[in-house]
């Protein structure tokens, strides 16, 4: 994949499959220590611990429609080139946790991408799940969007309206452009 939004597709499009309805996604620049985290935290169905320990292995999947699942691996890749790690905790009726680490001057790492279009896309495509988005960095800043909020404060104007898909999409771009910069 290009870059890490496309990740963050993949592995939140997992987490609806499995059943979560509330996704958190933080997003996390520390200069100081160059190093890029992002986390993604879901309440679905979570992994059996056997699969668990083979999730990263491209030939691994629940999917019955193809026999390789190449999302998690290729990401455990992009983390380890630039000198970082993939975690991965899960617990069987709790849900999953994703951390991914990358060294952020590596000349390997993927670009962020546009997180507005991907994020901003699954929320209009499922409103009826609440996603929460942070982004913040070593200085102490930190923004985010949650969807419960925006759901509260919209009133009848649903998620999925394309008034709300462009003031979300935007809106993570700014924040994302102010908090994190060029990362």
């Amino acid at each position: 994949m290009r870059d890490i939004s496309l990740h963050l597709l993949d592995i939140l499009t997992n987490s609806i499959s499995a059943g979560a309805t509330l996704m958190l996604i933080r997003i996390q620049a520390d200069n100081k220590s160059d190093l890029l985290m992002i986390r993604i935290e879901d309440n679905g169905i979570g992994m059996h611990p056997d699969f668990l320990k083979s999730v990263t292995d491209p030939f691994s999947t629940t999917r019955t429609t193809r026999k390789v699942g190449l999302g998690l691996p290729l990401f455990k890749e992009a983390c380890e080139i630039t000198g970082g790690v993939l975690a991965i905790e899960s617990t069987p009726g709790v849900g999953t946790t994703v951390t991914a680490t990358m060294g952020i001057s590596s000349i390997d790492r993927i670009p962020l991408g546009n997180t507005g279009e991907t994020l901003s896309g699954l929320i209009s495509s499922y409103p009826d799940r609440d996603f929460v988005i942070v982004f913040s960095n070593d200085q102490g800043e930190e923004v985010g969007l949650d969807t419960m909020d925006l759901r509260e404060r919209l009133g009848d104007v649903p998620l999925s309206q394309p008034d709300v898909y462009v003031f979300v999409r935007d809106y993570i771009q700014e924040q994302q452009q102010i908090i994190l910069g060029g990362i």
